[in-house]
């Protein structure tokens, strides 16, 4: 549960799969954001970026994105480490319109 900063359009996510395919099978990631979804294939290492609209605006209160990630497979690393682990989200940001690079 995140709070939207003023003038935020979108929050952007750097993801990369720990074991991009595993087992014959590609690393799938669902991220779901008030009620909206969107799924994806990691089937490399590299980093992928994500933007997610921020809500335009609450009548409850201030904006807030609510986030889901769910990956699938996952593996446990062993040795002791218990963690069940699957893909990394690193760097999150929020962006405006005006701070978007132009493609």
């Amino acid at each position: 549960d995140l709070a939207v900063p003023d003038g935020a359009t979108s929050l952007v996510l750097n993801i990369t799969a720990v074991y991009p395919v595993r087992d014959g099978v590609p690393t799938s990631v669902r991220v779901m954001s008030d009620g909206d979804s969107t799924t994806f294939e990691l089937t490399s290492s590299d980093i992928r970026e994500l933007r997610v609209p921020a809500p335009a605006t609450d009548e409850r209160g201030p904006r807030r994105i609510l986030l889901n990630v769910t990956v699938t497979p996952t593996f446990v690393p062993g040795g002791g480490d218990n963690r069940v682990l699957g893909a990394q989200i690193f760097r999150p940001r929020f962006e405006t319109d005006a701070s978007r690079p132009r493609e």
